[in-house]
This record gives structure tokens, sequence and C-alpha cells, in this order.
């Protein structure tokens, strides 16, 4: 039940009104709020009006908090976790690489103030009362801190009690860091300010940096789609869930896969691998990663994604076993070195199904795009919850990747980039980097050299291929273009990508004009990276996490990582992804006559519909990119919701 109210004129020093708003649960009040509003009421209708608009945001927020954490219920009665309430004493305050540990401190000040001394955690003559004070200590083999220079913008909202004989006042303080690329481009811990007024917020005793649930930044460049009201729409077909059922007791075929190339290529082969297992009613072997020449990494499929998550999420679906079992260990498996492109689930069955039954284990290798981009509704959904649901990150990565995704955040919104500017991908595009003569030089003598590596039309010069929107932006583009969009000076810009082909000062155009700029080196701490080295996949997918939880994501050139963050965000809310329009911008680039105003205008112009609103999948496109509308349904939609 929702109660809300307002005065009229109720401040006397601006004539503002307040309003009131209290939410109950079980006759028990689970919110509540009561603030001044934003602008003078000139009527009591309409000092009533806004008060039940605030009300109502509010209820829409809870709803949605309601179908986003039930699944915690769930997990629960499924007995998958179990909560246990921890003791504040036993506990650590604070998390990441800091512990935070709160303690009242009135009594030791009253009983300075008896004595005569100053009290210890007065400020300008005031005991402060509202909140307790902040002790940092660092935990073993950290850094110690800084001096705290007490910025404001990280203090977590306070509620406390204006009796000073009630218990301890909670501060909740997100663990955030400071950014600073000059100090040994090592990051420094931030501290609240005990002498700053808190916030007081009866509706809400804290304020965290979490994706989400952040109110949206200012500014045009932050602001996000239009998501048109759609979600999430993973409800299978009543025909699917049935042949579900035949399958999970089905121990009579395997199928196993070998999957190659960086990360993101072997994650959208796990993706299809999946649900070329259920074409065949097969179990699935978890996937071999084949051991990378180029970086030299041999993870294996456990050391890059949670195992279990991904079999627990896959349960109902396919059944995904450590290992062939020991009925079919001497079995001979039929192998298919060489699937066509774009196969269809009728071709995969027609092609392998009689001789899997027969031999009871099937092998496949390369299996990037074998499959056909359109599939049957049920096996669409499959690929959406495989991509975003079951393909999660080991807790190691995962951990660490937000880590430096709440680091970034610590100071408000950022920018995640993919840059594709390293030397292998200006030999196979065919491009030019556009720094001087002699890169140039060198591009075209590896691509003579190795013209097995050219992958784009080899009919084609660099300037049609340019044109084309063939070739990667170069930090000059990126610059351009951001300017364009009017991100701001100050932006704080979190790059992904491998070395660029002319080190840091390929980069200079970009870091010139835009100076907070960090990547995961620079973000890390001492040690923080060092169980990670020399594993190209382990740091792609830290990189995936931060890009995937920024404000806003932008691609230099498309690719597997760009395509499965789109989706992703797209799947997430459909937040913020930048699509460059190389196609129809290059030209105005190329045009030096023209004002920079008026070239900004033009370009801001082209991308009014690239900013990551909910496109419609095109034939031939996928899923995991474009979720809407197979993955993905809005309120006027008759597909089923999970």
């Amino acid at each position: 039940m929702v109660f809300t109210d307002a005065d009229m004129a109720g401040d006397l020093d601006h004539r503002k009104s307040t309003s009131s708003w209290l939410f109950t649960f079980a006759w028990g009040v689970v919110s509540w709020q009561s603030r001044l509003q934003k602008r003078v009421a000139l009527s009591t209708t309409e000092e009533e009006y806004i008060a039940s608009a605030e009300a109502c945001k509010e209820m829409i927020w809870i709803k949605h908090i309601d179908v986003r954490y039930h699944w915690l219920r769930e997990a629960v009665e499924k007995e998958e976790l179990m909560l246990q309430k921890i003791h504040t004493d036993e506990k650590p305050a604070g998390f990441n690489e800091y512990r935070f540990q709160i303690e009242d401190r009135r009594e030791k000040a009253s009983k300075e103030k008896e004595a005569g001394k100053e009290p210890t955690n007065s400020c300008n003559g005031e005991i402060k009362t509202q909140a307790s004070l902040l002790h940092l200590r660092p935990l073993p083999d950290h850094p110690t801190p800084q001096p705290p220079h007490l910025p404001q913008e990280v203090i977590a909202s306070v509620t406390a009690s204006s009796d000073h004989r009630s218990s301890t006042s909670l501060l909740i303080l997100s663990s955030s860091t400071a950014l600073d690329h000059r100090a040994q481009a090592r990051p420094r811990p931030l501290l609240p300010d005990p002498c700053s007024k808190p916030q007081i917020s009866s509706s809400s005793a804290v304020t965290l940096p979490v994706a989400g649930l952040e109110e949206e930044p200012e500014g045009e460049f932050w602001r996000q789609p239009e998501g048109y009201g759609y979600r999430p729409c993973l409800g299978f077909s009543a025909v699917y869930r049935q042949a579900s059922k035949g399958m999970m007791g089905d121990r009579r075929k395997y199928l196993m896969v070998v999957v190659s190339g960086g990360m993101n290529q072997q994650r959208n082969q796990i993706v299809d691998a999946v649900v070329i297992a259920r074409i065949l009613g097969a179990a699935l072997v978890v996937p071999i990663l084949q051991v990378n020449v180029i970086w030299g990494d041999e993870s294996e499929f456990s050391d890059i994604f949670d195992l279990e998550h991904f079999k627990r999420v896959l349960a109902d679906d396919v059944r995904v076993v450590s290992s062939l079992p020991s009925t079919h260990l001497m079995s001979r498996p039929v192998e298919e070195k060489r699937t066509p492109l774009h196969v269809s689930p009728r071709w995969i069955r027609s092609k392998y199904l009689k001789r899997l039954n027969k031999e009871g284990v099937l092998l496949l290798r390369g299996l990037d795009s074998r499959l056909s981009k359109d599939l049957p509704l049920d096996l669409q959904k499959l690929r959406c919850k495989v991509a975003f649901q079951a393909l999660k990150f080991a807790a190691p990565i995962q951990e660490l990747g937000e880590k430096f995704a709440m680091r970034m955040r610590s100071k408000g919104p950022y920018l995640a980039l993919h840059l594709r500017m390293e030397k292998d991908v200006w030999v196979r595009t065919g491009c030019l980097p556009g720094l001087s003569h002699e890169y140039d030089v060198i591009i075209h003598e590896e691509r003579k050299l190795k013209p097995e590596l050219l992958t784009a039309r080899s009919n084609m010069t660099y300037h049609e291929r340019k044109l084309a929107g063939l070739c990667p932006l170069n930090a000059v583009e990126v610059t351009r273009l951001l300017k364009a969009l009017e991100a701001p000076k100050d932006a704080r810009i979190y790059w992904a990508g491998g070395e660029p082909f002319g080190g840091p000062a390929a980069l200079q155009p970009l870091t010139m004009e835009f100076p907070n700029f960090y990547n995961k080196e620079n973000l890390s701490l001492p040690g923080e990276l060092e169980p990670f080295a020399k594993k190209a996949s382990s740091l792609a997918a830290i990189d995936y996490i931060v890009c995937e939880k920024s404000n806003v994501f932008m691609p230099s050139h498309g690719g597997n990582m760009g395509h499965m963050i789109q989706g992703h965000r797209a799947f997430g809310g459909h937040k913020k992804f930048i699509t460059p329009n190389k196609r129809q911008m290059l030209p105005y680039f190329l045009d030096d006559s023209l004002p920079e105003s008026e070239f900004n205008r033009i370009v801001k112009e082209l991308h009014q519909g690239s900013l990551g609103q909910p496109e419609i999948r095109k034939v031939g496109r996928d899923v995991t990119a474009y979720p809407v509308p197979e993955c993905m349904c809005n309120s006027t939609d008759t597909i089923s919701a999970v």
C-alpha cells in the first residue's frame, strides 16, 4: 500500500512544498521519504501531483527490484546458496583492497570534552553526531594509504538518529579508488570527509555506484537510450520443454568440441556448441580450448569460465559433463574437421545424427560461423541463455574485473573504448595506421611476407577500404568522433585492447584531449595482475567485464568482442553503445575545408540512431548481438517471459 501527501509552501525560506510518501508491505514500512520539491508549486493540485509522481517513480523502481532480484529467493529454495546473518563485529566493514572499520566515537568525544580537551572528532567546534567517524586499516601486504584528501562525491548517504543515546549510526562506503595517472600510474584510496555534512535521506541509507541502480549522470553524452520497455524474454515453448525431459536421461550420445581463436571468438563457438548439442540430443563434454599459438595461452575452460555455473544454468537444456564416461572412452569418435558455413539444424541432423547414434561420440573443430544465424525461436533463445546467463567468468577474473570497474566509477561515469590498433589488425584489414610513412612501410612489408593474413578484400585499395568503413578508426578519428558527440574533456576513459602499433605515441591524440585515460595495467595495485600473466584470455575477460559495466561503450572497429558486448548491454537494459558510422562519416573526416562546428553537427546527426537503441535483428545477423525480438520483448509482444 502506498500513502502520499504534500504540504503547501511549507518551506518558509523558499516557499517550496514538501513531498512525502510511505510504502508498506504486510503492514510493515519498506520505504519512505520526505523532502522538499525541486520547484515552487503554484497550487495544492500541483504540489499533490508532484508528490504523487515521485511516489509512482519509487513504486516502479520497487517493481524493478522485485523482478530483477527475486532470483535470490529462487536460488535459496533450490538450495543453490545459503544466506546467513553475520554480526557486524565479525565481518569486515569494507571490501576490495582495504578494510574499513566503523566506530562510534561519541562517547570518547564526550569524555574528552568533560576533561577539557578538544574532541578528536570535532569539526569547527561542533561534535559530529550524525555519522560515525571512519578509520582505515590497510590489509596485510598492501601499501600504506596516502593521507586522505576527503572527496565529497564518495560519501555514502547516512541514516542517522538525532538521539545521541541511540545505537551507532551506520555509514556504508563504496569501495572507491582515486585514479591518478601521474603518480606512478597507481590509484590512491579515497576516504570520506568526516567533517562534511552527510546527505540525510530517510528513503535510502546508502548510495552505491552499482550499474543499473545509480542515478543517471548529468550531461547529454551520458544519457542512456530509450529502451521502449524491452526486457529479457527466455520462455521456451512447451514442445522444447517436453523434449528436454527425454534428453536429460540420454547417456548414449556425446558431443566434443575444440574451440579456437581469442577469448571472444571462443565464447561465440561455445554458444553454438551448446546449440548443436541440443539439436543432436547429445550431452556436451566441456569444450576444449585450443592452445593459442599467437599468445601461448594454455588456459582451460574452467580457468576462464565458472564451470559449475555453466552446468547449473543449462541443466534444463543440455547435459554438460566434465569428461567422457568410462563406457565411451574407447569409442572412436566421428570427427568432422571442417563444417560448412551457416548450416541449418536439418543439415546437422542429416550429417551427424546417424553416425553419432552408432559411434556414440562426435568431435567437432572450428565452429566459428558454422551454424546458421537464423534458427528456430527456441534455439535462438538458447543462444542468448548461453551467452548472457550461462557463460559467467571464473571468480578470480570476475572479482578483479568488477574491482576495476568500481575504481573507474569511483568518481562518476566512465566511457570504455575497445581500440583495435595492434600491428596484426592493420595487416589483416589491409589498412594503414595513419602514423607516418615509416609505419606504413612496415605494414606493407609485413603484408607482402604473409599475404594469407589479409582478410579484407584484396582487390580494394586502402583508400577504398577506408571509405567503405572496413578500417579501424585511429586515435585521431576516435578523438574527433568523441568530441563531436560531446564527450566531456574530463571524461574518464577505460581502453581495452592490445598494445597499439607505434606504442604510446599512437594514442597521444586521445590522451592529449582526454587526459583521464586508463587501462587495466595502471588501474591495478601491485601484484593484482600477476596471476594472469601470459594468460591472454583471462586478461581479455577482465577487459570485457570493465567494458560491459561502463556507462558508455564504443568500439573502434567491429569484431567478436564488440558484437558480444553490444548484445550483452542490450540484454541488460540497452545501455549506451556507440556504433561508429564509419561509412557515412569518413568523407567528412577527409574534408579539410569543413568548419569544426559544422563537422561536429553532421557527425552527431549521423549517430542519432547508433547509440544502443533497441534494434530488430535482421536476417543473417547474430542474435547475441541483436537480441530483439527473439530474446527480448516489451508489453506489445506476445512472447512469454520468464
